[in-house]
């Protein structure tokens, strides 16, 4: 038996709390290792290495490397869950929910708060975060969380709760194509994945071309490197001129990552 429309709704609220839940956590987290102590605040230093003091070792700094780690999961939170989740909503939610009437409004304002998550994100991933301060990155991310909670608060007690209502809607089916679309979308970049860090520094580009060569069009895969690969991404302008997207999903501190598709 196919599960009901209540169901299903109560399915997706829980995902929504799933998701909320584990962002707000992240940015707590974040918060406690990179906000500095108010008592030592004569003395603050920035949690990046490019910022520390020549004389600062950071490897005494058992929270240095807690918020690196912290920084990169909710960057790849935000690329892997909300980003895939937000764009499936777009494809299959949303178009179902602006046929009623009184959601149209609604359905505009969260498409702005979908925008307003790119522009965030973006913050975050197009410029190095060494670049960044440390306060601004933590409220950018805080921004994002409290941003995010409150659309799905609305997704849920309006779009959810009223589409559950409309016996016309197979709700199944619009919940099955958005599994869909975000694993496919997340499985592209995952499973498509070369990680350099761990390869001869002289036979990195050479791999990076061969897989690139080995794409059909329209696919991509994920770079992973420890620094900026700008330098490769002039190279491809010259020997690939507009046969390649780039995009920055991650840029630093310690972790790269960029999506590169041949178009």
């Amino acid at each position: 038996m196919s599960p009901s429309n209540a169901e299903i709704a109560d399915a997706i609220k829980a995902h929504h709390l799933q998701m909320t839940t584990k962002l707000k956590g992240l940015t707590e987290d974040l918060m406690k290792n990179g906000i500095p102590d108010q008592d030592k605040s004569n003395n603050i230093i920035s949690c990046r290495d490019d910022e520390l003091p020549e004389s600062s070792d950071t490897s005494v700094n058992p929270s240095n490397e807690k918020y690196t780690d912290t920084i990169e999961h909710i960057i790849e939170f935000l690329n892997f869950e909300l980003k895939p989740h937000a764009k499936a909503e777009e494809l299959y939610l949303y178009p179902v929910a602006n046929g009623i009437q009184r959601l149209i409004d609604l359905i505009s304002s969260m498409l702005e708060e979908h925008r307003l998550f790119e522009n965030l994100i973006g913050r975050l991933t197009t410029k190095s975060l060494k670049k960044v301060s440390d306060i601004e990155l933590i409220a950018t991310c805080y921004d994002l969380s409290v941003l995010f909670e409150l659309h799905a608060s609305k997704e849920n007690d309006f779009i959810v709760t009223e589409m559950s209502k409309d016996s016309s809607i197979e709700f199944g089916d619009i919940l099955h194509q958005m599994h869909k679309f975000i694993s496919e979308y997340s499985s592209s970049l995952t499973d498509n994945r070369l990680d350099v860090r761990t390869m001869a520094p002289a036979s990195r580009h050479e791999s990076i071309f061969s897989r690139f060569e080995q794409l059909k069009t329209g696919q991509q895969f994920l770079l992973v490197n420890d620094h900026d690969p700008k330098p490769l991404y002039y190279q491809f302008k010259a020997e690939y001129p507009d046969q390649f997207e780039w995009e920055y999903l991650m840029s630093g501190p310690s972790t790269w990552q960029v999506k590169i598709q041949k178009v």
